[in-house]
């Protein structure tokens, strides 16, 4: 059977449309139950030709006593019986206890009985005699045949009328007012299987979104009433709520039997359809917030990286310019926007329990252009101590930088940074670039450092530690003798800023004196730290500058 208000298809048991919840209307075609009846005996009737010339009479007392259409109609005209009508018996056919010998077509022998020639009839069952045992029993057999068709073609017409009823369109003669005045007030009085049949009946004529909410809302408190929660309850609410419809009662019915269910897609549907405050109501504790982006909102050179969090225990689904409500994927990591132009990203958290937060919305768009360079800690400026130089670089990206006294531009082919670089003393430019996995190169960031570490050596201090490294090291005696007997003398020239390190610079010197005669027997440059007291022995000139070994 098909729905003839939205073309479902139904079993043949349904009294209602599952889909819309309307009436199912049947009307049998009694037309085509007696044009097949009139086959019927036609065939048997052509049948009787075929046999001898007394067959052929007996046919043609055969015709003349079939009983009109009119007592089959009999059970056609039955009115108001209803499909559920399970009283209703009408006896059509007659005592089926008779023996084969006395066996008569039920509706010929009715006729004549009915209408009083009994004459007639006698004397129609007498000639059938006297036409012989075979032929008799022929003729039995014949009438019994045709009989039986007639008898069931009477019994397949009353069971239709009384499953069907009388085929009335019930809804073509009332308006949807009608029909909902009649089931609200069955509503009102107590009655409600009648409200409930007749609503479905305003249901199948309701022509417009306003009459349909107004009685599925009838509907529901009809189903409350009963304590009825079946599948066509809950499709009934579901429609309301794709209708729009902001009923309070049943949107919080809804959330607490899908929390339990943990539907988390009727959960989303029943979501996009209130707002915050009403959400919170039916959720209380439960209630799920949204999740935060790492950045809310920005522009970004070449590529944008995105990181999400939602509360304890929570999973977070995200799209990015897709409607999230038909596809999101789990979040797992960052989320990387490298494309050019202007990007969406919708979130959602997913609690335990399947309670969906509402979608946050985070804007962002991508230029092309170097991006900003890294960020270098610590800031530029002067230091008085000893100082390591660190370098953020975001995963997948690499850093590139230079350290001079002139600042020289980093490329790829200068020192990789792996780890952090110490501080060089006195006044020094830091450089560096960044390059992330898809090959964009950063602006350059350059900081500037002083290091100034304060002196524990003093000149004169330092002087004596280049005696005690001479006289440790065997190469002067207490008195402080040369080996080739010359005494050392050493004599301070200046402070210097060598590499990364302060140093007081010290000459010594082997001077032999015989007589009046005084001699030089050599100068070695002789390096002393201002910070840290180490001596350096060996060191060369070349102009102002001195190179350590």
């Amino acid at each position: 059977m098909i729905c003839n208000k939205c073309g479902a298809k139904c079993d043949d048991n349904q009294a209602f449309c599952l889909k819309c919840g309307s009436p199912i209307q049947l009307t049998a075609d009694f037309n085509l139950i007696e044009k097949e009846l009139a086959s019927n005996i036609d065939e048997l009737l052509n049948e009787i030709e075929t046999n001898d010339e007394e067959i052929l009479e007996d046919a043609d007392e055969l015709k003349t006593i079939d009983v009109p259409l009119e007592e089959i109609n009999m059970g056609l005209k039955i009115m108001d019986i209803k499909r559920d009508s399970s009283k209703s018996e009408m006896d059509f056919l007659g005592d089926d206890d008779e023996e084969e010998e006395d066996v008569t077509p039920i509706y010929a022998s009715n006729a004549r009985k009915d209408s009083g020639d009994s004459s007639n009839y006698k004397k129609n069952n007498k000639a059938l005699n006297n036409s012989g045992k075979s032929k008799r029993k022929s003729n039995k057999k014949l009438y019994a045949i045709v009989g039986g068709i007639a008898a069931a073609v009477v019994v397949l017409v009353i069971v239709l009328v009384l499953f069907l009823g009388d085929g009335e369109d019930t809804t073509s003669n009332n308006s949807f007012g009608d029909y909902y005045a009649t089931a609200e007030s069955s509503y009102n009085s107590g009655d409600m299987d009648k409200a409930l049949e007749v609503a479905y009946e305003a249901l199948a004529v309701a022509d417009n979104e306003t009459d349909e909410i107004k009685v599925r809302k009838l509907i529901y408190d009809i189903y409350n009433q009963q304590n009825f929660s079946g599948s066509i309850y809950w499709q009934n609410i579901e429609r309301l709520v794709e209708l729009g419809d902001s009923s309070v009662d049943y949107y919080a019915v809804m959330a607490e039997k899908y929390v339990q269910e943990q539907n988390t897609e009727m959960l989303i549907n029943i979501m996009s359809k209130i707002d915050e405050n009403t959400a919170k109501e039916y959720f209380g504790k439960k209630f799920v917030e949204k999740p935060v982006a790492s950045d809310e909102s920005g522009e970004f050179k070449n590529f944008a990286t995105i990181s999400l969090s939602a509360d304890s225990g929570c999973k977070i689904y995200y799209t990015v310019d897709e409607d999230i409500t038909k596809k999101a994927t789990e979040y797992v990591g960052e989320i990387e926007l490298s494309q050019i132009g202007e990007h969406v990203v919708y979130a959602y958290a997913v609690s335990e329990l399947g309670i969906p937060s509402f979608v946050a919305e985070y804007k962002y768009t991508v230029i092309e252009g170097e991006a900003e360079g890294p960020t270098v800690t610590p800031e530029g400026g002067t230091y008085t101590e000893p100082t390591d130089i660190s370098v953020q670089v975001p995963e997948g990206s690499k850093a590139y930088y230079t350290y001079t006294k002139n600042g020289e531009k980093p490329s790829t082919s200068s020192t990789e940074y792996t780890e952090p670089v110490e501080m060089l003393r006195g006044i020094n430019k830091f450089m560096v670039i960044l390059v992330d996995k898809f090959g964009n190169t950063s602006e350059v960031t350059t900081v500037q450092y002083n290091l100034k570490l304060d002196r524990t050596e003093s000149w004169t201090s330092g002087k004596e530690k280049v005696w005690a490294y001479y006289y440790n090291n065997g190469k002067i005696d207490p008195d402080g003798n040369l080996a080739d007997g010359s005494v050392l003398e050493i004599n301070y020239e200046d402070a210097v800023v060598i590499g990364n390190d302060e140093y007081y610079i010290y000459t010594a010197v082997g001077t032999l004196t015989e007589g009046e005669n005084v001699t030089t027997t050599g100068i070695t440059y002789v390096a002393v730290n201002t910070y840290d007291g180490t001596v350096i022995e060996g060191l060369t000139q070349a102009g102002d500058e001195y190179i350590l070994p």
